[in-house]
């Protein structure tokens, strides 16, 4: 970072099949955030958490429950 400080990163990719709205996956990354912020709470020193949603196209996801 421009302060010459290391910085830890973390960063969590969440992906759901299509169909979620926007405000939808904004709360879904907020509530995640908090989760990781929650997680890390006694963490030294800097820390960076990032959270994203990613859409699944319905069309070509495919799942088979074995067992």
């Amino acid at each position: 970072d421009s302060h010459g400080k290391e910085t830890d990163f973390v960063h969590v990719t969440i992906k759901l099949l299509s169909g979620r709205t926007p405000d939808q996956k904004k709360k879904l990354s907020q509530s995640a955030g908090t989760c990781m912020s929650n997680l890390f709470e006694n963490h030294q020193g800097s820390l960076s958490i990032t959270v994203e949603t990613q859409d699944i196209e319905r069309e070509s996801y495919f799942k088979k429950i074995l067992g």
